[in-house]
Parts: structure tokens; sequence; C-alpha cells
């Protein structure tokens, strides 16, 4: 296989990955941005019901140990932190798109 051949079959490859949702690509984008809020990364996360749960899961799992319930996503991102909030997203998104991969074969 020559080099154009081995080129044309990347990009086809490239171009058959699944895209982020739109969520977590705003908020990827959010979190590199400094001037963004708490508040302004929750309000994105919010839309996304799915996400938020599992946001305030992590946040009040025995890891962390709070003595009282963690009850908004505003509080969790400042506990956990915009990159972790970001990691904990991206990787959910990957993982979803995978199974889905799998479901659909």
């Amino acid at each position: 296989m020559d080099r154009q051949e081995t080129l044309q079959r990347i990009t086809q490859e490239i171009s058959e990955l699944p895209t982020l949702p739109t969520v977590v690509t705003e908020m990827i984008s959010m979190v590199n941005d400094p001037k963004t809020t708490a508040a302004d990364l929750a309000r994105v996360i919010s839309t996304d019901q799915a996400l938020t749960a599992k946001i305030l899961r992590l946040v009040n799992s025995a890891f962390y140990g709070f003595q009282r319930k963690i009850g908004t996503v505003n509080l969790a991102i400042v506990i956990l932190g915009f990159d972790a909030v970001k990691n904990l997203s991206l990787s959910l998104s990957i993982v979803k798109q995978l199974f889905d991969d799998v479901e659909n074969t």
C-alpha cells in the first residue's frame, strides 16, 4: 500500500469516528476559558440529565465523604474542580459511544 492509499484509509477512518455530544464539546471549551465560572459550567451541564446525575453521584460518593449531601451541580463543580468534571464528562461520553457501537453491531 502506498502513502496516498494509507492517507486515504486513515482519513476515512477518522471521518467515521463518532462526535462528542454538544454538551461535552461546549463544556470542554468553557473549561479552557479562564473567564468561565462554576455557575456558567453548571448551566451547560444541567441541560444533560444523565451527566448531572453522574456528577452529583460522584461528589456524594463515599470517596469524598461529605457529612451533608451536595445537591447542586454548581457546588459539585466547586468541590470537584473544572478538570475533574471535564475528565469525568469526557470519559462518560466516550464509554457511552463505545457501548452504543457494541450494541449496534
